[in-house]
């Protein structure tokens, strides 16, 4: 893949966070939130191959916040370089997100932890650069995991609006569907695994905005180097043959 030097000499972020919270390698997610009271600033590097043609590479960054025990907010953004073949390469901010997320049910109450995603995705990215889709579009999320000795199992079952709310002859829905594994192999390293999946119009979310997956498979690993600082990195190829889109992320977290 080719990539910008800007980007190949850039250093990866570092990133706070709670004990209850960390950045994910995976684009499912679990109900886990921020600390009251905490902040949470992640970022990182992304690169992404899309349907053999274009190729990119981001620079990703996410704040979040503790609002209570359950809740917490955060506001995501990527900065992007497009190498478009033949076409003119391209550099400049995506489209970034805002969400809320709430875990209305913890496992200790239940067999399983419950909670909810709300989000929306801003319309800021250079729609004829290829950097975004010049529309706002929702995002609503039930996130469900499950702990039991070293392994933790959540599901993700979605819905997106794609396109603003009062023009309708311009908006289309998409449906996520995932699930994924995380294995805790030593006190130090995690390993994790995902299907995922999207149907209708392309969701623009989370990791790899910019590639339109369809069913797809993705793998995490998750190493601390110190209780308060640990390295991330992830994957994912599509499963479908006519896209063959695949992408790459890798992130550092420091805990406070």
């Amino acid at each position: 893949m080719k990539v910008a030097p800007a980007f190949i000499a850039a250093a990866i972020g570092i990133a706070f966070t709670s004990t209850a919270y960390a950045a994910s390698p995976i684009k499912t997610v679990d109900t886990g939130t921020t600390e009251k009271g905490a902040f949470a600033i992640s970022s990182g590097l992304e690169f992404a191959d899309a349907k053999g043609s274009d190729e990119f590479a981001g620079l990703t960054g996410e704040i979040a916040y503790g609002v209570s025990d359950n809740v917490d907010m955060s506001l995501k953004g990527v900065y992007l370089y497009r190498d478009a073949g033949a076409s003119k390469d391209a550099w400049g901010g995506g489209d970034p997100s805002f969400e809320g997320k709430f875990r209305f049910i913890d496992e200790g109450d239940s067999p399983i932890s419950v909670g909810l995603i709300s989000a929306v995705k801003l319309p800021s990215g250079d729609k004829e650069k290829g950097l975004g889709n010049e529309k706002t579009d929702f995002l609503a999320l039930i996130i469900m995991s499950k702990s039991f000795d070293k392994w933790m199992v959540s599901a993700n079952l979605g819905l997106c609006i794609v396109g603003d709310a009062d023009k309708t002859d311009s908006q289309n829905e998409g449906e996520i569907y995932s699930i994924a594994a995380r294995y805790k192999l030593t006190d130090a390293l995690d390993v994790m695994g995902e299907f995922y999946a999207e149907n209708g119009a392309h969701i623009r979310y989370g990791h790899y905005q910019y590639l339109e997956l369809d069913k797809a498979v993705g793998l995490g690993v998750s190493y601390d180097i110190t209780n308060s600082i640990s390295l991330n990195a992830g994957g994912i190829a599509d499963l479908n043959d006519k896209n063959d889109d695949v992408g790459f992320n890798i992130s550092v977290d420091f805990k406070i």
